[in-house]
């Protein structure tokens, strides 16, 4: 019914999942309120942010109190809010979530999104690496420690389900690009979530709906082959061939238990 509340649903995940490709699948049906890593606006740029090398400046509008806020109004007209973000980015303060949310989640392989995103962000910080060896080595491992991390997932899936009394949903991003129609069908099934056929065939560049500091060249660079993208094309890489530190060896090793933890709960 049209007076009815919207139906809300949040997708949690970590770096180079590909859920952007899943938002935006989302984002293709107009009577949705799809929103864009508010959470991670706040983390990186809001007034209480956390995030170890914050920018020079600070995007007002997005203290996680605000975020809480805007995800909660009411938004009448809209059947669907949905909201995808990085666990991380919730601090380790479960207090930031929104009321009235069943929270789902995204995960990939860390032994394959973990290489995904040293190699995106090498490819970002080349310009830091030519003139600051040090200073790029600590921004990549800073980069990867932190959204990369399947611990953070793990903490507030536990939370979800053992404090919310949430039945586990569990997206693998693997089977949802070998198989999209069947996994968004039986996603939209359990959510509540209409589905459409849109949401397997969308408009190229459909970020209308993103924080304008995420816009940002520079910002969303490591966003391209997902804002370019209008399918779920399965042109998935392993990214054998890149070689990590034993540092991010480290990291991949200690996440693996944990995403196959989470991976028994998929949909």
């Amino acid at each position: 019914m049209a007076n009815d509340p919207p139906t809300r649903v949040m997708l949690w995940t970590t770096a180079r999942t590909r859920s952007t490709a899943l938002e935006l699948s989302l984002a293709s049906v107009r009577s949705f309120e799809v929103f864009h890593e508010l959470y991670t606006v706040a983390y990186v740029f809001g007034d209480d942010r956390a995030y170890i090398h914050p920018p020079e400046h600070i995007v007002s509008g997005y203290s996680y109190a605000d975020v809480k806020g805007k995800l909660e109004q009411a938004y009448p007209g809209k059947e669907i809010v949905f909201a995808k973000d990085f666990a991380v980015c919730l601090n380790g303060n479960m207090e930031n979530l929104p009321n009235g949310y069943l929270h789902t989640f995204l995960v990939r392989d860390p032994r394959t999104s973990v290489r995904s995103h040293y190699a995106i962000n090498r490819k970002i910080l080349e310009d830091i690496e030519r003139y600051d060896q040090k200073l790029y080595e600590n921004l990549l491992s800073v980069s990867l420690s932190t959204f990369s991390d399947v611990k953070h997932l793990v903490d507030l899936y536990r939370h979800v389900t053992e404090s919310l009394g949430q039945q586990p949903v569990v997206i693998d991003s693997d089977e949802l690009f070998q198989s999209p129609r069947e996994v968004l069908e039986r996603y939209c099934r359990i959510t509540g979530i209409p589905f459409s056929e849109s949401m397997l065939n969308w408009t190229a560049g459909n970020i209308d709906h993103w924080p304008d500091v995420l816009k940002d060249p520079d910002m969303a660079e490591s966003y391209t082959a997902a804002i370019a993208s209008s399918s779920y094309v399965n042109k998935a890489s392993s990214y054998s061939d890149i070689e990590l530190s034993k540092e991010m060896q480290s990291l991949v090793d200690s996440c693996v238990p944990m995403y196959q933890e989470l991976i028994k709960f998929k949909i």
